[in-house]
């Protein structure tokens, strides 16, 4: 059910021995995937944040507003 609230650590790292301390900026991107892979693909649902960085940043919230593969919206 969402919303999600969820904390990131070190047991999550993609890089096994890294840590979101050893990099400056950062991005969080959160996908609903309609066909449960990790790799995006076209109708998955997604949003991601600015770069932060994780060694002044505490907390994120992450928008999940829009749809793999659609054309993106003019400004």
């Amino acid at each position: 059910e969402l919303p999600l609230t969820l904390a990131l650590d070190e047991r999550m790292a993609m890089v096994p021995g890294t840590s979101l301390a050893d990099f400056e900026s950062v991005r969080v991107v959160a996908r609903i995937s309609r066909a449960g892979r990790p790799l995006a693909s076209a109708g998955d649902l997604e949003g991601e944040t600015a770069a932060f960085n994780p060694r002044r940043t505490n907390a994120v919230d992450v928008v999940i507003d829009s749809v793999v593969g659609a054309p993106a919206e003019a400004p």
